[in-house]
């Protein structure tokens, strides 16, 4: 049997990527609230959006029930906490789209450098420091 792990990392429109065949932990709380004010902000900004695009899908163009459709930060709530209620960030998606953009980290990459361009956000200082 080999020993170590197979381990990749480029760069891509600025930021870092990484695929390794090591096991991945849970991702535990970062600290911020989902729930409460937050929530009902969130929903405010999903309603808003869905009568803007007519209850269809920006991405695909597909008609979505307002249940079933999905609020994608573009700009990660993680690291950028300050945007977790900021309608300039968030899009509302079909569920298919919301997936397709969070499993191609090419398309999501392009997706935050547009979006980082358009609010003047330096992704280096944000994703880069030490």
């Amino acid at each position: 049997m080999g020993g170590g792990t197979f381990k990749h990392s480029w760069k891509v429109f600025g930021l870092y990527f990484t695929i390794s065949n090591c096991r991945v932990k849970r991702r535990t709380a970062c600290g911020y609230s989902r729930t409460g004010y937050e929530g009902e902000k969130l929903y405010r900004i999903k309603m808003k959006q869905y009568r803007q695009n007519d209850g269809h899908c920006p991405h695909c163009g597909r008609a979505i029930a307002f249940d079933s459709a999905q609020l994608h930060h573009v700009l990660p709530y993680a690291r950028f906490s300050d945007l977790i209620n900021d309608e300039r960030n968030v899009l509302m998606l079909c569920r298919d789209c919301h997936k397709e953009i969070h499993c191609n980290p090419f398309l999501n990459a392009r997706l935050m450098e547009e979006k980082a361009a358009e609010l003047s956000i330096d992704l280096d200082e944000r994703y880069n420091r030490q």
